[in-house]
């Protein structure tokens, strides 16, 4: 019988400390996570479970954080774009 509490323990660090990823890092990290809860998960014990539903509910926080950037940078430039476009209306 495997024990997953350290490879969730590692996910557990990982999106704890989500600030210190990039976006595609997180999302490389976001799809391990789902895949070994794919595989795995019929054999967590219960404490197992647990451990993945406090990962999966930090990865979620993660998820937000990488969201709202991704949204601001778009926001951003599409002010740019705008900028841009109105000072060309102007030559």
């Amino acid at each position: 019988m495997k024990n997953y509490t350290d490879t969730l323990k590692d996910f557990h660090h990982t999106f704890y400390y989500y600030e210190q990823l990039d976006d595609s890092s997180f999302e490389v990290e976001r799809e391990a996570l789902r895949e070994f809860y794919d595989y795995n998960s019929n054999y967590f014990t219960d404490e197992e479970y647990d451990l993945y539903v406090e990962v999966e509910c930090l990865s979620e926080v993660a998820e937000k954080y990488f969201d709202e950037i991704a949204a601001q940078e778009q926001l951003e430039q599409e002010l740019d774009e705008r900028k841009y476009a109105g000072s060309n209306n102007f030559r």
